[in-house]
């Protein structure tokens, strides 16, 4: 009897081992409360003098997620564009034959892109050995600016490599980039790395 009890006991344990378990790892999440409200509010400084209404959100009103945007600092918008066209741009291996620049094709003007086309159509082939290149954006300086056009220097951070197993070397460039207003966005025009 002894060891049907003691068989008894560990598989109760097990059992309940398993729906603790479950309970910790497994267990639905629970949805948010239906009657509270999702979009934060934010205090109305009211100067009425007037008794509430029954259902009347006294303090406090719901912030309008409708409403417009505050305009972007136009100059913070070329600045983050130019950093992530760098970085883009800049990075590179033979292996995936131009797959950057091709990435490009939403943020560049129709004259840039028929120039990287053509870097695109002279280099690709076959390549005898590895060569790739790492680049980080580290940072972008507006050098001119006007509602129309710009111009920034994107420092970078480059690692590059020209083998699989190698050692790669780390250098800092400058991209120089400069960009136009199409619409209502900017897009990249022209960019081209500095001399060392």
């Amino acid at each position: 009897m002894n060891r049907k009890l003691l068989l008894i006991i560990i598989i109760v344990l097990a059992l309940t081992v398993a729906v603790l378990a479950w309970l910790v790892f497994f267990r639905p999440t629970a949805a948010p409360p239906t009657n509270q409200p999702l979009a934060p509010t934010s205090p109305v400084v009211t100067n009425s003098e007037e008794p509430a209404a029954s259902g009347d959100i006294i303090g406090e009103e719901p912030v309008n997620r409708n409403a417009p945007a505050a305009p972007a600092d136009p100059a913070l918008v070329v600045r983050v564009l130019a950093m992530s066209f760098a970085e883009r741009y800049g990075t590179y291996s033979n292996d995936a034959n131009f797959q950057n620049l091709r990435d490009l094709v939403s943020i560049i003007t129709d004259s840039f892109r028929a120039e990287l086309d053509n870097i695109i159509t002279v280099g690709t082939g076959a390549s005898p050995s590895y060569h790739g290149v790492i680049s980080h954006a580290v940072l972008a300086e507006v050098q001119q600016m006007t509602d129309s056009s710009a111009a920034v220097k994107v420092t970078t951070q480059r690692q590059e490599s020209f083998s699989r197993l190698g050692e790669p070397q780390l250098s800092y460039e400058t991209l120089a980039v400069e960009l136009e207003k199409v619409g209502n966005g900017w897009l990249v025009n022209k960019a081209e790395w500095e001399k060392q």
